[in-house]
């Protein structure tokens, strides 16, 4: 389930990253963006390869108008739909904004904190080390990126 909920919610990480390395004026900005596109996309690519080693098919594709994965309970539901909702809000967000650095910077922050959140349901429970060590990963990685991005912010104009 956390595999199922983290691919997408990287992919739209990386697609608001891809905004911002044309939208972005700040190269601080700019060369972020590119450092999530890069290591997002690479740990899609990890989830991936051990979804399908582990459960002999691919990542279901998960779209909140369909049947819920049948696994998945009620809370995990609730998170997938309250994710889903926020990035379609992020990128309208980013798309009307009249200051791209900065509301990039404060969408990107508030959707680290999502992946905060959700890593450490699972970073003490996985049943696979592998998953638990993603998780930790991830909230180190996150965290450090958090700190760097409300750094930026401060000085951004």
């Amino acid at each position: 389930t956390f595999i199922e909920m983290m691919i997408p919610h990287h992919q739209g990480a990386i697609e608001m990253a891809k905004m911002a390395t044309s939208r972005a004026k700040s190269p601080e900005v700019k060369k972020l963006a590119q450092s999530i596109i890069k290591d997002q996309n690479r740990e899609i690519q990890q989830m991936q390869t051990w979804y399908k080693q582990w459960y002999g098919t691919e990542v279901p594709k998960t779209d909140m108008n369909m049947q819920m994965h049948h696994s998945m309970g009620q809370g995990m539901m609730t998170v997938m739909q309250h994710q889903e909702m926020m990035n379609r809000e992020m990128m309208v967000a980013l798309k009307n904004a009249a200051n791209f650095d900065r509301e990039f910077l404060r969408q990107m922050i508030e959707h680290h904190q999502m992946a905060l959140m959700m890593a450490g349901m699972v970073v003490d429970s996985a049943a696979h080390p592998e998953t638990r060590k993603l998780a930790q990963s991830i909230i180190q990685s996150q965290n450090a990126e958090i700190n760097k991005m409300g750094q930026l912010s401060q000085v951004i104009k």
